[in-house]
């Protein structure tokens, strides 16, 4: 953590299901920092600095790691795994360290990334946040 973080709550959202303890446990290996249940973000895996900057990094938890990820088509639903925000749209941080809401499209009974999004992006793998058991 090289003391950049000083308690884990930037790794949660508001009404998220996956809040943090604020417990990162003691240097150097903070083994109390982000145990199942307290990441509400996901990760694409595998990317570097010549991945093209318009890819996804970090995005709101989904329902799964399927990709394209799903959301639920609403905000509605407080504090559950994969709701969307007001208005269908998902945080996004892509690959270029810009962040942006991003609008999400039906997609039979779930949300999914726009085309805009989507568009030129070969399948990507996420990781998967931990639940508490």
């Amino acid at each position: 953590m090289s003391n950049l973080a000083q308690d884990e709550h930037l790794f949660s959202a508001p009404r998220s299901p996956f809040v943090p303890d604020g417990n990162l446990g003691d240097a150097p290996k903070f083994p109390k920092a982000l145990e199942p249940g307290e990441n509400h973000w996901m990760l694409v895996a595998g990317l570097s600095t010549k991945s093209p900057d318009r890819t996804p990094l970090i995005f709101e938890n989904a329902l799964d790691t399927s990709w394209p990820p799903k959301w639920h088509p609403g905000f509605f639903m407080h504090h559950v795994r994969g709701r969307s925000w007001r208005g269908k749209k998902i945080m996004v941080g892509f690959n270029d360290g810009s962040t942006i809401f991003v609008p999400l499209k039906r997609h039979g009974s779930h949300m999914t990334l726009n085309d805009e999004t989507l568009r030129d992006l070969p399948p990507l793998k996420v990781l998967d946040i931990e639940e508490r058991p």
